[in-house]
């Protein structure tokens, strides 16, 4: 920006004005050599007044950047130096001034964007840590949870293998088609039972990510007909019909995980069947 000139006596009137310093603030140059500095009521608010004093005093040069709202209404921030000199025995105030308006708006906008950096910051640190607590209590409820479905698992598995291995000793030993057949029945729920109990380890287990498949030589169509027999008494009390056809092109065994197997084809007849 322009640099303004005035010349002030010591005693307060001002004796030189350019162009710049009327524009500044918002006058003539010929208004500004009307002024007395001393008497100017806007120098007293801004501290300029007090600041002219002082050079006067000390002949030291004084700076200010002040906020200044001029005799003539423009209000501005503005850069005043102010130096002492001699002129025929006479002192004499010589004031530079620069308009440094668009310089405090910009600082300004750069403090803002800044303290909202720092704000949103703060607030995203926050959002983690409050992330970060939540993952945590989650993760100990998930592990909780996992503990506490592998202990009752472990309470219910152990009397049922117990009930199957007797189950399966007696049907060894009876020798009855029609009691036979009850006890397959009791083996096959006993066995659906134990799958039901592995299908809620094993939705634990997917959401540990610790889900694992272990594939064995297997039979699909011996599978499949112990699904049927499982179902067969709700299929017959329902008035459905079962019907179980093997493709022959079926291998004997094939390699998957019977257990995943089981428990799929348990799922969809029993879908089915409801």
């Amino acid at each position: 920006s322009s640099l303004g000139i005035l010349v002030y006596k010591a005693s307060g009137p001002c004796i030189l004005a350019n162009l710049a310093a009327g524009e500044i603030v918002g006058a003539l140059p010929a208004r500004l050599l009307e002024q007395d500095f001393r008497k100017i009521k806007s120098w007293v608010s801004s501290g300029l007044l007090d600041a002219a004093i002082e050079c006067l005093g000390t002949g030291e040069p004084q700076k200010r950047d002040v906020h200044h709202v001029s005799t003539f209404g423009r209000e501005i921030w503005v850069e005043c130096l102010f130096v002492p000199f001699w002129n025929k025995g006479d002192q004499h105030l010589l004031l530079t001034t620069r308009d440094t308006s668009e310089e405090k708006k910009t600082e300004q906008a750069i403090v803002r964007a800044r303290d909202e950096a720092e704000d949103l910051n703060r607030r995203l640190e926050k959002a983690i840590d409050n992330a970060n607590t939540m993952a945590l209590k989650a993760e100990a409820a998930s592990i909780a949870k996992s503990a506490f479905l592998a202990n009752m698992s472990h309470e219910i598995r152990t009397p049922m293998n117990t009930i199957l291995g007797f189950s399966e000793l007696l049907e060894k030993e009876v020798a009855d088609p029609r009691h036979k057949k009850y006890l397959g029945t009791v083996i096959s729920s006993g066995r659906a039972l134990l799958s039901l109990i592995e299908d809620v380890l094993d939705f634990s287990k997917i959401e540990a990510g610790k889900m694992t498949l272990s594939p064995e030589a297997v039979s699909l169509a011996a599978v499949a007909r112990d699904v049927g027999m499982l179902f067969e008494s709700k299929i017959q009390n329902k008035g459905l019909q079962w019907s179980l056809a093997i493709d022959p092109a079926l291998p004997a065994l094939v390699m998957l995980d019977e257990l995943r197997m089981r428990q799929v084809l348990i799922n969809l007849v029993g879908n089915s069947v409801k």
